[in-house]
């Protein structure tokens, strides 16, 4: 079974001025950025997406494999989803 979470954070710095491609999110935290609010919209991503300072990222994956990047950076708002197999 897998813990699934949405995670509502703040980018770290080394993340800011750089595209969701070049962080290898998936490979490295087996996560996913499902949503990034910018300004008070809502942006759904694409791997061009540049994070900037101030951005809110929505992250999905198993908990286990994003709390190394989890530890690092400020959640907002966590919410859990149902385990699967």
């Amino acid at each position: 079974y897998w813990h699934h979470s949405k995670q509502n954070t703040l980018p770290q710095p080394d993340m800011i001025g750089k595209a969701l491609k070049d962080l290898s999110l998936p490979r490295r935290y087996g996560g996913i950025v499902i949503l990034v609010e910018r300004d008070s919209q809502r942006i759904l991503p694409k791997a061009e997406l540049v994070i900037q300072e101030g951005d809110k990222i929505w992250l999905f994956g198993e908990k286990d494999r994003l709390a190394p990047l989890l530890n690092t950076i400020k959640i907002v708002e966590e919410t859990p989803v149902e385990e699967s197999e």
